[in-house]
């Protein structure tokens, strides 16, 4: 059980190596290979195709589409909070750019 993180994360990390045909930046390959290991969308997504094509703020935008699921014994996707937070994090790391932080309570 210890090891199949292991093997997802390469995994995500090789595939995410192959499909990308542009230059990344490490945060942008940190990105990917998050969002590939959480998704295994990337190879079929619009996401890839925008990045191949040079567009990275189109392809940044991209990532927030990916916030749905299905609930259990239903067959609508709902928007699910923690993916929404999950891809805002995946936006800002591919994009560089810092994430705000709630103000601390006292």
């Amino acid at each position: 059980a210890d090891q199949r993180p292991s093997a997802y994360l390469a995994a995500a990390t090789h595939q995410g190596n192959n499909l990308v045909t542009e230059p990344l930046t490490a945060n942008q390959q940190a990105a990917l290979i998050s969002f590939q290991y959480n998704t295994g969308g990337l190879a079929a997504s619009r996401l890839l195709r925008h990045l191949n094509k040079g567009n990275t703020q189109a392809a940044a935008k991209e990532i927030g589409n990916w916030v749905h699921w299905i609930p259990h014994g239903q067959t609508t996707p709902e928007v699910a909070p923690g993916l929404v937070t999950r891809r805002k994090q995946e936006q800002h790391l591919f994009l560089g750019t810092p994430i705000a932080k709630a103000p601390s309570v006292l």
